[in-house]
């Protein structure tokens, strides 16, 4: 990725890259002036499990496009492990191999050229066949549940032991479970224990021992003899929670409620029962020699055992002042007695040290997602915010002006989990939000609520807006069509000098998309779409009302789709933009008359609402690409001539809102993965 070298965000205001006072600054994408916000590891909010490198310098954070490594101490990218055009589903303990796979095949590839040193294809049956590498990824063990198991003699299901490299012959071995049957091997191979339960339903006694329940039960294998070595019961808890197996194969590690225990693998004696008083444990690990394991409670606390011993050596709980980390995601041994462990809510992580506790990762402040920003004091300022009701200012260097927590009178904190819709005017003063049935009005520049208002009961979608001047604001409540004589809506007006409502009246029927002022505030525009339930068909419309009266203007039929469809005032005060559910065209209609005009061909269709700059000649939108990466492609055009002039990448989360500079020449984009970016707008950029 190309990076620009900007000297300067203004002819006048120098720019320095956001310097965090914990870390380095972080690179910029291509096109950006600086980044807001200093939260580390924005890249943990995918789909899929973060782990740490072995040499306890690095977390690895995998996404559809392979495995990249992040400082464990300042967050920033600092290689990629391995490239894939498919989901790393697996890394092997000693990082030499990666199971990476598809819904059509799975591969093991060598880290970190990508080699593939093995492919196989899934079954095409009732069950998904899963794959378990052993530590240095020279053995898999392919899981076999049974296909369609309908009585208890066919419920056995299978495990597949074979060689990575093609040497040897495979061996299959038949299990007490089928579907959710798990597999652990040793670092050789040699060794593997599996465990799980079953899908056929059983007769239950209450009286019989519990240890019979395949669900309490696991066997231990050897792997090139395709031979079972023992198969242990436990009486204790409801299943086992998890399994690990020592480095040589030999020890065994089950836990099951709160209770540990140690078993030997060649016979099922077992060694050592140690009682915890943690919370169930999830995740289980030995030293690479063997003579130790640590054991991560569901609390975020850490154990460390000696397995000979059976000794209790350390106990560690989470990090919690950094916030409630709830699951350890990886642990990594570093010495015999020592390790780290990986902890992540979210986009927050944390790193720690076994036994010492002491924190590794250095944390941000900015763990709270962006739910609107603003240009304010004439450009110099930048307003962010976040979904737990904090508003943060900033000046153009990446300063940190302000952090104040929003005084809402109404509404405790918790309720912004729930906000559907945030939207900051032009000059930051109001921000205004919608929380189930309320419509709030905060002020930005006395740091208080001004208003706070019901928009309606029931079911609903409740939208509203303020006119670009800031005197006039607008709540409306669409009812949604749930019966053959659906409700009509209803809309009220405002003033916001004083907040004294001017106007309450009905609007048509239908479910509302969308709602919009014009640029005055004298016309109330809204989209919505109409069911006919006896000719199962929808047809959507834009009407325009006063908002003196709520007298009837024009109705224009738009395309009917599906999602939420978008209103945009022009800059012109006469023209409402129309992005009709789905649609990937931006239609210009005459708010007098319904008139619809020439359209312009988005290059996509937008999932959050788009933005124009104060001048109407540009419009921003965005959209997320990819599964489980969240990266937000964001595009901006020239409504005049309908072309892209700009295109960026940079948020790691979906992007929830943007706003122009009253210049037009930058564009603030906030996001999910905590961060505002600023834009260059001065150069064209495809990213």
């Amino acid at each position: 990725m190309k990076r620009l070298l900007l000297s300067c965000l203004l002819a006048t205001v120098c720019v320095a890259p956001l310097r965090a006072q914990e870390s380095k600054p972080e690179s910029l994408p291509a096109g950006a002036l600086l980044r807001l916000g200093t939260q580390r590891f924005r890249d943990l909010g995918n789909d899929y499990t973060p782990r740490l490198h072995t040499d306890g310098k690095s977390i690895i954070i995998k996404d559809n496009n392979g495995a990249y490594l992040y400082s464990v101490t300042t967050g920033e990218k600092t290689g990629q492990l391995f490239k894939s055009q498919n989901t790393p589903m697996q890394l092997t303990d000693t990082l030499s191999h990666a199971l990476i796979g598809s819904f059509t095949n799975i591969s093991v590839v060598t880290i970190p050229d990508g080699k593939k040193v093995y492919e196989a294809k899934p079954r095409k049956d009732s069950y998904s066949d899963t794959f378990q590498l052993s530590g240095d990824g020279s053995t898999i063990a392919k899981l076999q549940p049974a296909d369609k198991p309908k009585t208890n003699n066919d419920r056995i299901g299978a495990i597949i032991f074979e060689k990575t490299d093609g040497s040897g012959k495979a061996t299959t071995v038949k299990t007490i479970h089928d579907v959710s049957m798990q597999c652990r091997l040793n670092t050789d191979g040699s060794k593997a224990v599996s465990w799980g339960a079953y899908s056929v339903p059983r007769d239950f006694n209450s009286k019989a021992d519990p240890s019979t329940n395949p669900a309490m039960r696991f066997q231990c294998w050897d792997t090139k003899e395709g031979k079972e070595l023992c198969q242990v019961g436990l009486s204790n808890g409801s299943s086992l929670s998890n399994v690990a197996i020592s480095p040589k194969g030999d020890v065994v590690a089950v836990t099951a409620g709160v209770a540990l225990y140690l078993y030997d693998t060649a016979s099922g004696k077992q060694l050592r029962e140690l009682n915890s008083f943690r919370r169930s444990y999830e995740q289980l690990m030995f030293s690479p020699d063997g003579s130790f394991f640590a054991a991560a409670s569901s609390d975020g606390s850490v154990s460390m055992w000696e397995v000979a011993s059976g000794k209790l050596m350390s106990f560690v709980p989470g990090p919690y002042k950094y916030g409630s980390y709830s699951v350890v995601k990886s642990i990594v041994f570093t010495g015999k007695d020592t390790a780290l462990a990986l902890g992540n809510n979210g986009i927050v992580a944390a790193v720690w040290e076994i036994p010492s506790g002491k924190l590794v990762s250095v944390m941000g402040e900015e763990t709270e997602m962006i739910s609107a920003v603003a240009f304010g004091n004439s450009d110099k300022e930048i307003l962010s915010f976040s979904n737990t009701g904090r508003v943060t200012k900033w000046d153009t260097t990446g300063k940190k002006i302000s952090n104040e927590a929003v005084p809402l009178k109404t509404l405790s904190p918790s309720n912004f989990l729930n906000t559907y819709w945030m939207s900051m005017p032009a000059g930051g003063k109001y921000i205004s939000t919608s929380v189930f049935d309320s419509f709030i009005f905060f002020d930005t520049s006395k740091n208080e609520q001004v208003f706070a208002s019901s928009v309606g009961s029931g079911f609903g979608n409740f939208l509203k807006d303020i006119s670009q001047d800031g005197t006039i604001a607008v709540s409306v409540n669409g009812q949604n069509t749930f019966d053959d004589k659906p409700k009509p809506g209803t809309a009220a007006v405002f003033s916001t000098k004083d907040f004294i409502k001017t106007a309450d009246f009905e609007i048509q029927n239908g479910d509302l998309l969308d709602a919009a002022l014009s640029l005055d505030g004298k016309m109330l525009c809204y989209l919505r779409n109409v069911s006919d339930r006896k000719t199962n068909k929808n047809n959507s419309y834009m009407n325009t009302v006063s908002t003196k009266d709520g007298k009837a203007v024009s109705e224009s039929p738009v395309k009917s789709g599906y999602g939420r469809g978008f209103l945009l005032p022009a800059a012109d005060g006469k023209t409402m933009y129309c992005i009709a559910s789905g649609e990937q065209k931006l239609v210009p209609i005459t708010i007098e008359t319904g008139e619809a005009g020439k359209a312009i061909t988005l290059p996509f269709s937008p999932n959050t609402r788009p933005v124009r700059s104060a001048d109407g000649k540009q419009l921003a939108m965005t959209t997320q690409t990819g599964y489980g990466s969240g990266i937000s492609d964001i595009v901006v055009i020239n409504l005049e001539s309908g072309k892209k002039t700009h295109s960026f990448k940079g948020h790691g989360k979906r992007v929830s809102c943007m706003a122009f500079s009253s210049d037009g020449k930058k564009l603030a984009t906030g996001s999910d993965d905590t961060t505002v970016l600023v834009w260059d707008l001065t150069k064209p950029v495809e990213d």
